[in-house]
């Protein structure tokens, strides 16, 4: 691929991350941001209570594993959003809201 070609792949890309609603691309923004900072967050506990050779009995559920519950939270709404942005091309809650009011074209 000659640089122009890649320049205009780049833009048609962009181009198509701008087209996004607003609801939908934060959600993207969201996952991309927290996610895998979580990720590592959990890691590396898990890696301080192998080093300290802590008793994971000992640790309490919630405090430790409450970053493995936010990423499972954060991938739904991630996977909600582009379902229902690919199927409406609306946001999951701009959807539910239009099949409410009973205003969803199809």
């Amino acid at each position: 691929m000659s640089a122009s070609e890649v320049a205009l792949a780049d833009s048609m890309r962009e181009e198509q991350v701008k087209k996004l609603p607003g609801e939908v691309y934060f959600f993207i923004v969201l996952w991309a941001l927290f996610a895998p900072a979580l990720v590592v967050y959990f890691i590396a506990k898990l890696k301080y209570v192998q080093q300290e050779h802590i008793d994971p009995a000992s640790v309490a559920n919630l405090n430790f594993a409450w970053p493995v519950a936010a990423v499972f939270l954060l991938t739904m709404l991630f996977l909600l959003e582009l379902a229902s942005y690919f199927k409406f091309k609306l946001g999951f809650f701009s959807a539910w809201h239009a099949v409410a009011v009973n205003t969803l074209e199809k």
